[in-house]
């Protein structure tokens, strides 16, 4: 007797011990975040949620979303689960989280989680929270101002040989064809664009008639994007320029590219010595851009820190997830590729600019030369990158300690260059989604016949890409998904007329991409998913929704992976 109460307690002993350690290693798993950052009495990471809590019958409540983002979904979105998406994060794992954190910074319902700082002494039993599916690090990107030129020429008075009303931005609009769409009669009109920057000085004379619809400084948490008192005075310099550029709107001293647009700014960024930002602020940005409606967005921020090479994938950096539910939510996301300046030893491309959904944009010199600063591509899998480019050197811009204009180089100048040509696309074919405005601008772009990791495919033709008619009609006929349910794998069989690449992105329900796989031009063979993540885990069980793209169709399907069930194929 007394050797079976020794030899079950050994067994007990044995099991709970192996029982701490599977628990240590499952704590473990689930935090990725480097040793160096685990310093300090505080750090800001992400805490992403398993799911939004309808599991346990907590059903989060949705996220108010304006007429104008509802338009907008049903004329150019993906086949996504809007309802999953705009329900916010669920409030009893908010309340789970609450001991171990010293406080929320953002809330992501896209992504599922949540920005915070918390002690680097709590994250273990943080960790082994059900509900916590993965906590990373915020990246926070630093870099210097745009480079300026070597003298800033100060314009008061707009002079020839530029047509009075727009004073000296029509040459930077001249090189890609814009003046010909304001002809045509396309201004922006009817077409939303979210700007993210630093501040702006909305009261300067350029922006005298733009129509600014909201504003949000998720900085400081308020409505006010000016801040005329912030320290320091420069906070509202580089918005100020980059809006103008897209939407000033005054006859006669400047006009923007899409000057009879509304605008929603969201001030995303600190100024100082160096250009400070957050991911997680950015994000929140789009997020709230996107429910307040936006058809584009302008964004001349990125990031690298906290990423490798390898991450700028199009799936792994934040940002980049987050652009990719935008633009399946039918927004078109414009993004400076950055001013890494082009180096041998590997590109030096930005995130989100690596996104499959984003256009990533470089910068030329106004004789159609590249600059000696804009960052080059390709993506870590092989994509072309910079997209698309336009003139980043010597801009013409709103001078923020003035009234007047001045002059300032980037690629932050080139990017609301093409998002505002991409807002006078939709205004004049609105019935064009993401995949035939990109076709129509890379397929006349000067180097259309040559994309490179340098140029992109070239330089930007508005007009051509107007009247670019080349759309083939195609249709993804014959789907069919089988074994549903499945166990270990599904294959999905169809036909793409005419033939071309394939791509099936596989959501959860709540809207989280857990794969892409995909189809060279050519192949008939169907495609295969072994039901893992991108990280090669297997998923749990449940509906998936499979996303298939052909060259700017979508078709979905809903298949169940049933792990009990045995798969017969």
């Amino acid at each position: 007797m007394k050797s079976e109460i020794v030899f079950t307690l050994c067994i007990f002993l044995c099991i709970s011990f192996a029982s701490s350690i599977c628990g240590s290693s499952l704590a473990t798993d689930k935090v990725n975040i480097s040793s160096e950052r685990l310093t300090g009495d505080s750090i800001k990471v992400w805490i992403f949620f398993t799911d939004k809590g309808e599991s346990v019958g907590a059903i989060s409540k949705p996220t108010a979303v304006s007429s104008h983002a509802i338009a907008r979904r049903l004329s150019r979105a993906a086949a996504v689960d809007f309802a999953a998406l705009d329900r916010s994060i669920s409030d009893d794992y908010l309340a789970q989280i609450q001991p171990y954190i010293l406080r929320v910074d953002n809330q992501s319902r896209w992504l599922n989680g949540v920005s915070a700082y918390i002690n680097p002494s709590n994250l273990d039993d943080f960790a082994r929270l059900e509900c916590v599916k993965e906590i990373q690090s915020v990246a926070v990107y630093r870099r210097p101002a745009e480079p300026l030129l070597p003298e800033i020429e100060i314009l008061d008075k707009p002079s020839a040989p530029y047509p009075p009303e727009y004073g000296p931005s029509w040459s930077q609009m001249n090189q890609i064809q814009v003046p010909a769409l304001h002809t045509l009669g396309f201004k922006g009109d009817g077409v939303r664009i979210l700007v993210m920057d630093t501040g702006f000085r909305i009261d300067h004379p350029v922006f005298v008639n733009t129509d600014i619809a909201a504003t949000h400084d998720f900085i400081n948490d308020d409505e006010d994007v000016q801040d005329d008192g912030e320290i320091p005075a420069t906070q509202q310099s580089h918005g100020t320029q980059t809006l103008s550029v897209i939407g000033a709107n005054a006859p006669n001293l400047m006009l923007g590219v899409a000057y009879e647009a509304t605008f929603l700014l969201a001030k995303t960024e600190l100024y100082g010595p160096e250009i400070i930002t957050e991911e997680d602020d950015w994000v929140a940005g789009l997020e709230w851009g996107e429910a307040h409606g936006c058809d584009v967005v302008s964004s001349s921020l990125g990031y690298i820190d906290w990423y490798d090479y390898a991450d700028m994938d199009g799936n792994t950096a934040i940002t980049t997830k987050a652009a990719d539910i935008a633009a399946s939510l039918g927004v078109m996301v414009v993004n400076s590729i950055g001013n890494g300046q082009r180096v041998s030893v590997q590109p030096t491309l930005i995130a989100p600019s690596d996104g499959d959904s984003v256009f990533a944009i470089g910068a030329v010199t106004s004789g159609g030369e590249i600059t000696h600063f804009s960052s080059n591509g390709p993506s870590a899998d092989g994509r072309v990158k910079p997209d698309l480019c336009a003139w980043g050197s010597g801009n013409t811009v709103a001078n923020p300690t003035s009234n007047g204009l001045t002059t300032n180089s980037g690629t932050s100048f080139s990017c609301p260059l093409v998002a505002g040509t991409v807002a006078l696309l939709i205004q004049a074919k609105p019935e064009w989604k993401f995949g035939e405005i990109f076709e129509s601008l890379t397929s006349t772009a000067t180097r259309a016949n040559g994309p490179d990791s340098v140029f992109g495919y070239g330089i930007v033709r508005a007009f051509d890409a107007l009247n670019y008619e080349n759309h083939e009609e195609r249709n993804i006929v014959g789907i069919s998904a089988y074994p549903n349910p499945f166990a270990t794998r599904v294959s999905f069989d169809f036909e793409v007329t005419p033939p071309g690449e394939v791509e099936i992105r596989i959501y959860t329900i709540a809207g989280e991409k857990v794969a892409t796989i995909t189809r060279p031009l050519g192949d008939p063979a169907p495609l295969t998913w072994n039901g893992t993540n991108q990280n090669g885990e297997e998923v749990a069980d449940g509906v998936y929704i499979a996303y298939i793209l052909a060259e700017g169709i979508s078709e979905t399907r809903k298949v169940l992976k049933i792990t009990s069930i045995i798969n017969l194929d």
